[in-house]
């Protein structure tokens, strides 16, 4: 996959646009743009063990994005997700990378199972109906031997496949037949290695990664050799992007991808938290922004960094402003009406602030014995373990479980079940229903949102 050589250096910068613009969990981003699809951009971020997994978005100015498909919605595509027994959401599909060539989009994947053993096997799904989920292949399974596959072609035709740590192989995109790996880069000195990207630009190959891993030393990293297959020389001015050692709210920067638009400016995409320094609370987990990118012919390319508030080249028209927001903020009010009729002992539908199936407070409407007898109740629960089976044994006081009685002349109970959020930890939870007093809780949820272990959950 060759790009076209030119500078973008005199174009003047005369955007602004402001950051996550794929807000609320959406880790590992990988993006393209398609001329042939309407000059439509089309990133994907990780979606572990979620079902329907792998989400594909659309975007024709890169700032408003709309949900076209999904790469797995049948069960048979990865039967793994469903037989996980995963307590910490840590398996399933980690950081994808999306390309077009020739008519097709390829999405390159990796299925993780943590037990017994780390290990990750290869997937690569096709389609030539990106806005269709049942277009989407079967994947072909392929060996590789860690996460985060790239595919790159050569001009040649010859596909590789690059992968953490970092090493590359051949690979026939018809079988999935991989050649022998070989290390291509050791990076710039960081741990970690991860998320490569390899891009032809001025008759260089550029290898672009991530190193520090996805934590607050995060940052982006680069080198180039003038063979697909290295060896590769490193930047001396690396690392290329990063917030560490910063103050900046936008923190765990990195985990790139770059890609030009119609007008051959080049952009990049990151994950990031908006945690700050301190890097405790960030309820919106790792989500993706964007940055301007400029990139002279035969040079490096300089990557802007991430803020709140950008600026940058001149952004496409919008053309999808109409996409309904998706609720993935941290200041919010959010209500549902429930019509729910529940039967049998424990049956509940409700609202829960989630972070981990370890760390969640809950509302909900739930069947439970009184009296003899099975009625429904309101319950407020908060949920903070060291393992599912056990309770947190840190020193954190943890709210007490409510539950009262609704009064229904029918099996159907209705109520309102809404969560406010007054700032990143703080919400008020109520319960409002026929013939019943207002149910509210405020609940300083900081110590429960609080990430208490490296990557402890899929929705991280």
């Amino acid at each position: 996959m060759s790009f076209s050589a030119g500078s973008v250096a005199t174009t003047p910068k005369n955007s602004t646009y402001t950051n996550p613009i794929l807000p609320g969990w959406h880790s590992d981003p990988s993006c393209t743009f398609v001329p042939e699809e309407d000059n439509t951009f089309f990133c994907t971020t990780s979606s572990f063990l979620t079902f329907p997994g792998i989400p594909v978005y659309a975007s024709k100015d890169l700032i408003h994005w709309k949900l076209v498909s999904n790469v797995v919605t049948r069960p048979e595509q990865v039967p793994e997700i469903a037989n996980s027994t995963s307590q910490t959401q840590q398996d399933g599909l980690w950081a994808s990378t999306i390309r077009y060539r020739k008519g097709k989009f390829y999405l390159l994947t990796s299925y993780v199972s943590m037990v017994p053993t780390f290990k990750a096997n290869g997937l690569l799904f096709t389609t030539t109906d990106i806005y269709s989920d049942n277009a989407w292949s079967d994947p072909i399974r392929f060996h590789i031997g860690d996460i985060d596959p790239d595919i790159f072609w050569d001009d040649d035709g010859i596909a590789y496949v690059s992968y953490a740590g970092i090493s590359q192989q051949t690979i026939d995109l018809e079988t999935g037949a991989t050649g022998p790996a070989t290390k291509i880069w050791a990076g710039s000195g960081g741990r970690t290695r991860e998320g490569p990207h390899i891009y032809k630009k001025d008759g260089w190959y550029y290898l672009c990664i991530g190193e520090g891993g996805t934590e607050l030393d995060h940052r982006q990293t680069i080198a180039r050799s003038r063979n697909v297959t290295g060896p590769f020389e490193g930047y001396s001015g690396n690392p290329i992007l990063t917030n560490a050692n910063t103050t900046e709210y936008f923190q765990t920067v990195g985990h790139a991808d770059l890609f030009h638009d119609s007008n051959g400016k080049w952009w990049g995409i990151a994950l990031a938290t908006r945690s700050g320094p301190a890097w405790r609370v960030y309820p919106m987990g790792r989500e993706t922004v964007l940055f301007p990118v400029t990139w002279k012919e035969g040079e490096w390319p300089i990557l802007e960094p991430v803020r709140g508030e950008m600026s940058g080249w001149k952004l496409p028209q919008p053309r999808n402003k109409k996409i309904p927001g998706d609720g993935a903020h941290t200041y919010f009010t959010y209500s549902v009406d429930v019509s729910f009729t529940p039967t049998t002992e424990g049956e509940e539908a409700g609202v829960t602030i989630f972070l981990t199936q370890y760390q969640h407070i809950d509302l909900g409407i739930v069947m439970l014995p009184f009296a003899g007898k099975l009625v429904p109740h309101i319950r407020f629960q908060t949920t903070l373990l060291d393992d599912l089976n056990t309770q947190a044994t840190q020193n954190v006081t943890v709210p007490e479980t409510v539950v009262k009685t609704v009064p229904s002349s029918s099996k159907e109970v209705r109520a309102r079940l809404q969560i406010q959020a007054v700032d990143d930890t703080h919400y008020i939870l109520s319960a409002t229903a026929p013939g019943f007093d207002d149910f509210k809780f405020s609940q300083k949820a900081e110590v429960v949102l609080q990430w208490r272990i490296w990557f402890n959950a899929g929705l991280y």
